[in-house]
């Protein structure tokens, strides 16, 4: 359900937060004692949701920041394989250099990921 901006800005003042379904701005109201967050789009959050569908959100694209960066390190060690082949001893080595850095920061995010997800577990 599309609003007019001017109608969600009728609802209440407009939040720091983005929408994590659509990315637009946030509108925050105060329902009683319950504080809600609603979006342009009509995407409405609790704040206890909007906790929960940030989490998600940013799980995903970690996780699509690893598989980036291991196709990333798996493409530059086969151009260090090419080149050491047909004896570009240097290139080969900058390749090899930058798939090495590529396979710390890899290492780092899955280790973000594992103690994010940990976190996140109720005990």
């Amino acid at each position: 359900m599309t609003s007019s901006i001017t109608e969600v800005m009728k609802i209440g003042s407009q939040a720091i937060y983005n929408c994590p379904d659509c990315g637009g701005g946030l509108w925050q109201k105060k329902e009683d004692e319950l504080i809600t967050y609603r979006c342009y789009i009509g995407h409405k959050y609790t704040e206890s949701e909007l906790v929960r569908q940030q989490d998600k959100k940013l799980e995903t694209a970690l996780w699509i920041s690893v598989r980036m960066m291991e196709e990333k390190r798996n493409l530059l060690l086969k151009l260090c394989d090419q080149d050491r082949s047909k004896g570009f001893v240097k290139l080969s080595a900058d390749y090899l250099q930058r798939a090495l850095e590529y396979e710390q920061h890899i290492k780092t995010i899955r280790q973000l990921l594992f103690s994010l997800h940990d976190n996140l577990s109720p005990s």
